[in-house]
């Protein structure tokens, strides 16, 4: 699940001793995937392996992406609805 919104790191080089930073997380230049939107995802999941920081921002996205009720394909980042 993190690797579909990672920016210039492999996603076996994250981990709760080497977290991602935001700076490292695609969250504003495209839409997030919709796996991340789904009710059914624990992000929860994904903190132990983030910044506070990068944390944040993925909380915040995943809240406005949410609310404009967008929802991209993880492979083609297409509208699901169009």
């Amino acid at each position: 699940m993190l690797k579909k919104i990672l920016i210039d790191i492999r996603p076996e080089d994250v981990s709760e001793e080497h977290p991602v930073d935001i700076d490292c997380l695609q969250v504003k230049q495209q839409p997030l995937p919709s796996v991340l939107l789904s009710s059914e995802v624990q992000l929860n999941d994904l903190q132990p392996l983030l910044t506070r920081k990068a944390w944040r921002g993925l909380q915040q996205a995943v809240r406005a992406q949410r609310v404009a009720d967008n929802w991209f394909c993880g492979c083609c980042s297409k509208d699901v609805w169009q």
